[in-house]
């Protein structure tokens, strides 16, 4: 049978340097552990590590929320999160893991080593080491990055940087971030992570003012139904005398007007037909076939797709 046990510690962060050994320890939590006396001494070793007094009985603190808590409650920017799982059917097999969280919980450096058929003494070192390595670390973690732009694609300012084009790879350090994308600012926070972090950006884009020329189908369809009935009523009087008396001796000669007016008038309706399926279908691939070289047919698609 597997027995578990599963040792947890938050430790707090005196300072947010870089190097945060001397720091005291919020929390250890043991659950499950063989005696007593080994959940003592893999605790002792977490403390000790940590700078902090062994004769002090720590509270638990094992989640992110709880060492969020803790932080909060004194006043603490950075803490230490550290598990040392026990496995196995004669307690030899440790996984200890090491975070420092920020005040809200969230990771800035990660560390994390497996000890297979090992003595409770040698757990004991290999915690001491994980956490010592995880203070003593120069900065916090790098994390690779990807940053996207929507709705469209923009240039972003990384931390005050010169923009860079988007969609952008690269890495960045654990914790808070400004992105500027236009008029857009945004505050991200990157976790330490052995992942890849994706990060968007929502870029405020201005409508553009709609062109007058969107009523031009109208105006020709307009234009072409005035210019037909004239051309019409220019064809019907064609001939007619030009004064009321019938002996004028002068008719109409406004048959060739009228038809040239119709003429008119009719390509400016199919203009405007022609204007109004293509701002309708602006943005549709439309397939023709076209002849190649050598004799065959080729279908060719046209439009955004």
């Amino acid at each position: 049978m597997r027995i578990g046990v599963l040792v947890s510690a938050a430790v707090l962060a005196a300072s947010a340097a870089p190097a945060l050994a001397g720091i005291p320890v919020a929390g250890v939590s043991v659950d499950g552990a063989p005696s007593p006396e080994a959940a003592a001494a893999l605790t002792d070793s977490v403390v000790t590590a940590a700078g902090g007094d062994a004769k002090r009985a720590p509270g638990t603190c094992a989640t992110p929320q709880c060492a969020a808590t803790v932080l909060t409650g004194v006043g603490a920017p950075r803490g230490l999160v550290v598990t040392i799982a026990v496995s196995g059917e004669f307690h030899d097999r440790f996984a200890v893991a090491a975070t420092v969280v920020d005040d809200q919980g969230r990771a800035l450096r990660r560390r994390r080593e497996d000890c297979e058929t090992c003595t409770m003494a040698e757990a004991a070192a290999k915690a001491r080491a994980v956490v010592t390595a995880t203070l003593d670390a120069a900065d916090d973690d790098p994390v690779a990055v990807a940053i996207t732009t929507t709705p469209v694609a923009a240039a972003v300012a990384i931390d005050g940087g010169a923009p860079v084009p988007t969609p952008w790879s690269g890495t960045l350090t654990a914790g808070p971030h400004t992105l500027v994308a236009g008029t857009t600012t945004q505050a991200v926070f990157v976790e330490a992570s052995a992942e890849t972090v994706a990060l968007e950006v929502t870029v405020a884009v201005k409508a553009r003012p709609r062109s007058l020329l969107r009523y031009a189908p109208y105006a020709l369809a307009g234009g072409g139904v005035l210019m037909i009935a004239g051309g019409a009523y220019l064809i019907a009087v064609d001939g007619d005398p030009t004064c009321a008396h019938p002996t004028c001796p002068e008719v109409r000669d406004t048959g060739t007007g009228g038809w040239l007016l119709t003429g008119v008038g009719v390509v400016a309706l199919g203009a405007a037909g022609y204007l109004y399926w293509r701002d309708r279908h602006a943005d549709r691939p439309m397939l023709a076939v076209v002849p190649t070289l050598d004799g065959g047919a080729a279908a060719l698609a046209v439009g955004r797709f």
